[in-house]
């Protein structure tokens, strides 16, 4: 994993060039994008919200290049902040059943990761195949924790 120290921008969080800054209009409810992703529109998402984050400056806390520093360290906090509202803005532009499939996973590069291979690139067939199968998908006698392996495998 790479360094959550780059030296081409300030460490501050109070510093709008820092990767940890948060502008006070930046809350979980902040409207980020025009579109919410219900998978067939992944890529265009997906596309509206690398710029979104990279106006923010946070497009390294969904690609990984600003790792999580260890608790020990001073900027633990700030990162942990700036995760958490970022997860925030994903999830809000998630349709509720592509939600359910990440909401427990602990980083905004993880939910990323979890949705670029849910939504492979160009493959349209595969994609209306896999909803044609989640659609038709029934939970009978299974337990929900085996329903849900079952449809997160999808």
């Amino acid at each position: 994993m790479s360094s959550p120290f780059v030296s081409s921008s300030s460490s501050d969080p109070s510093d709008s060039s820092s990767l940890y800054y948060l502008h006070r209009r930046d809350g979980p409810g902040s409207i980020i994008v025009t579109q919410v992703l219900i998978g067939d529109n992944y890529h265009t998402w997906r596309k509206s919200m690398l710029m979104t984050l990279s106006a923010n400056n946070k497009v390294g806390f969904v690609d990984g290049s600003i790792a999580k520093p260890l608790d020990t360290y001073s900027l633990f906090h700030s990162w942990t902040k700036c995760n958490n509202m970022i997860m925030s803005w994903l999830f809000n532009y998630l349709f509720k059943e592509i939600d359910a499939s990440v909401i427990y996973v602990e980083s905004a590069m993880e939910v990323w990761y979890d949705l670029q291979g849910c939504f492979p690139r160009g493959n349209g067939p595969r994609i209306f195949q896999l909803q044609k199968s989640i659609a038709s998908l029934m939970q009978n006698d299974l337990f929900v924790s085996a329903y849900f392996t079952q449809i997160k495998g999808l």
